[in-house]
């Protein structure tokens, strides 16, 4: 949250009818159901997901767009990343599945020359317990990775 709050910060000189302000007054604010728990297999094993759509004074959620925003993924204290809407995971007969919602540029349509982008997709991966990691298609980039973030 320091990289957030740092540029929440810098952002404010961009407003000349703000006033001169302390880092007191500049809110980095995210929301409660940002930080929240999804399972990852079928015998109740969970991770904690900390999607970063924070918002700051005066430039409202500036980490985000139409295709979402970073999200990490924590199981066991390993952090993996992802980008998109926020993940969530679903049962599907013997295994729990996490779904990656994504739209815009990230999503692909059998009408190529579509201009619509708005309409969702999603990515998806499953908990792979005796490699400690996330299991996608082999087609694309990883949908949750390893990443440098420690909580």
């Amino acid at each position: 949250m320091d990289d957030q709050l740092a540029f929440c910060v810098r952002e404010q000189a961009q407003f000349n009818n703000v006033e001169t302000q302390t880092s007191e007054l500049i809110q980095l604010k995210l929301l409660d159901d940002s930080i929240y728990e999804i399972d990852i297999t079928t015998n109740g094993k969970k991770a904690t997901v900390l999607h970063t759509n924070f918002s700051c004074n005066n430039i409202g959620y500036a980490w985000c767009g139409n295709g979402g925003c970073t999200s990490y993924v924590i199981v066991d204290g390993v952090t993996f990343t992802t980008f998109g809407h926020k993940p969530f995971s679903v049962r599907a007969e013997d295994e729990v599945v996490v779904l990656i919602p994504r739209s815009g540029f990230s999503c692909r349509n059998a009408v190529q020359d579509s201009l619509s982008k708005m309409a969702p997709c999603f990515d998806t991966a499953v908990w792979d317990d005796d490699l400690k990691a996330f299991n996608s298609t082999g087609s694309s980039p990883l949908v949750l990775d390893f990443s440098k973030y420690n909580p």
